[in-house]
């Protein structure tokens, strides 16, 4: 009798160990549908995701714990554009939405610091969003399409470069935090007599270019990755580049100049290679060619790639997070 006893306690205590060791271990609302994560200073990452028709973020740690969902309201925005990581934070920039006078929406740009323990260390308000931006010694040096700003420690935005001309300015910066700014053809048969398209650093050189403006599908804009500038090539708006060309970031020198079919856009891994469209193949720079595998969430396709120190974290196609693994081809 003692021993059927000691066997109903033992049996249910067991399986309540077992279920509560395997509850434990599992993360803890991990979140999903991911639009763009970056890594805060001390590991913890950032996650922010497209829910319910709005955009939200969570703090948390890989496979670990996570935030209930934060709206981006509560950073003054509407939805995010870009973000990216500092030794102070993380950037997030956006877009906050306007009404005048006649009930219609225009937007205006807004940038925010945030610390791991989700509190606003500093934030901006420009005229516009960005197209594209950069940290740069803890400044974000970033284009609105017409005017170049940088937002200050200080709080205030500095004017880097403006101009009245109509077609999109986007940026790059070299390894001083020189701007490289690079213009797109324009939509459309408009005339282009006496204008330049391609990129130029300063005085110290410029290259004619032929892409056209980004959009969801057809990402564009050039880009440094390491000590290279990687250029598209594209005949017409909205179509698969005909060709890529990678450039030296200091000379504006064209190293190599490559075909690679469907390719509608490329980002940085690790500063050595490049991820085209969504894959799992970095090719080297400034060659050009397969040259490792990723590895991510179950072999999913991978949208971007993140690094701090010995923790690389990678963003899926799905919108899955998980731990990067590399193996060379």
């Amino acid at each position: 009798m003692t021993k059927a006893i000691n066997r109903l306690i033992f049996v249910p205590l067991y399986l309540c160990l077992v279920s509560c060791t395997v509850f434990a271990g599992k993360p803890f609302n991990q979140p999903t549908k991911i639009d763009h994560i970056e890594i805060f200073p001390d590991k913890k990452i950032l996650a922010v995701s497209y829910e319910n028709n709005k955009d939200v973020y969570r703090i948390g740690e890989l496979n670990g714990t996570w935030s209930d969902a934060y709206q981006i309201s509560k950073l003054g925005m509407e939805y995010v554009t870009f973000t990216t990581a500092s030794n102070n934070g993380i950037y997030v920039s956006g877009e906050v939405a306007n009404k005048n006078t006649g009930s219609n929406t225009y937007y205006t740009g807004r940038t925010v610091l945030l610390n791991k323990n989700n509190k606003v260390l500093k934030a901006w308000n420009h005229e516009l969003g960005f197209n594209s931006a950069f940290n740069f010694n803890n400044d974000i040096i970033g284009s609105t399409g017409h005017e170049i700003l940088q937002l200050l420690q200080t709080g205030k935005v500095n004017i880097l470069h403006q101009r009245k001309r109509k077609t999109l300015i986007t940026l790059a910066l070299a390894k001083q935090g020189e701007l490289i700014i690079c213009n797109s053809l324009p939509i459309g048969k408009r005339s282009t007599i006496g204008l330049k398209f391609g990129c130029y650093k300063n005085k110290d050189w410029e290259f004619s270019g032929f892409w056209h403006s980004s959009d969801n599908d057809f990402k564009t804009i050039p880009i440094r990755c390491g000590n290279w500038l990687i250029e598209a090539e594209q005949k017409k708006y909205r179509t698969y580049f005909s060709k890529l060309k990678i450039r030296d970031i200091e000379t504006g020198e064209l190293l190599t100049e490559k075909k690679r079919a469907n390719v509608s856009g490329f980002s940085c891994t690790d500063n050595k290679h490049l991820l085209l469209n969504t894959g799992n193949i970095g090719y080297s720079l400034p060659e050009l060619e397969p040259a490792i595998e990723y590895n991510c969430h179950g072999k999913e396709l991978i949208k971007s790639i993140k690094h701090l120190d010995n923790l690389s974290i990678c963003l899926t196609e799905q919108g899955n997070i998980g731990k990067l693994s590399i193996k060379p081809l």
